[in-house]
This record gives C-alpha cells, structure tokens and sequence, in this order.
C-alpha cells in the first residue's frame, strides 16, 4: 500500500515512452533503454507483491543507469531527431534578421 503511489507514477511513465515512436530517436529508445525499464518496472512489481522493498529498486537504478549512458551519446542528427523539423531546412520561410522580405528588406531581428 505504501509504494501504491510509486507503482503509479511508474505505470504512467510507461504509458508515455511506450506510445507509438514519432522519430527514429524514439525508436531507438524503445529498443534499448525503454525496453530495460519496462522490465525493471516489472521486475519492481513483482519484488513489491514480494515484500522485498529494498531489493525492489535495483532494477530501476539498472535502467536509470541505461537512459543516462543513451542521453549521453553523441547528439543525434535532426532526421534522426525529427525528421518533419529536417524537411523544412530547405523551405522559404523568412527568419527575422536572417533574410529579407518581400520587398527586400532585411527584416529585423528580435529584440531581447
């Protein structure tokens, strides 16, 4: 009873990292790091419904250890990122202070 507030929060962050993968980063976390922590939110369950509270977390700190070596590779290119946000490099639209508008002015930059 007293983790029932923990195995709540778990279950909801499964929900959001098990949805459906929108990039490629996605997916890849699904395979690798998603995959580990939903094991070791099972894992956690099971130890719970167990009663061994203080073994329970070793799984979790497993694959906390996983997304923190997967967050700390190499930056990912944009497509790999977002592959809608990459398409756009190559469109027409105006960046303030960057090009000019339509009567060839500079448009100005944005201040703060």
């Amino acid at each position: 009873v007293i983790m029932a507030p923990v195995r709540t929060d778990l279950a909801a962050l499964l929900r959001t990292v098990s949805g459906r993968a929108a990039t490629p980063h996605e997916a890849a976390f699904q395979r690798g790091p998603g995959r580990s922590l939903r094991d070791a939110v099972a894992a956690f369950g099971d130890a719970i419904r167990r009663g061994e509270y203080a073994t329970s977390w070793t799984p979790l700190a497993a694959a906390q250890r996983e997304i923190a070596a997967f967050a700390k590779q190499s930056v990912p290119h944009l497509p790999h990122l977002s592959p809608r946000l990459a398409d756009l490099s190559g469109s027409r639209i105006p960046m303030p202070g960057l090009a000019p508008d339509s009567t060839g002015q500079q448009l100005p930059a944005p201040e703060g």
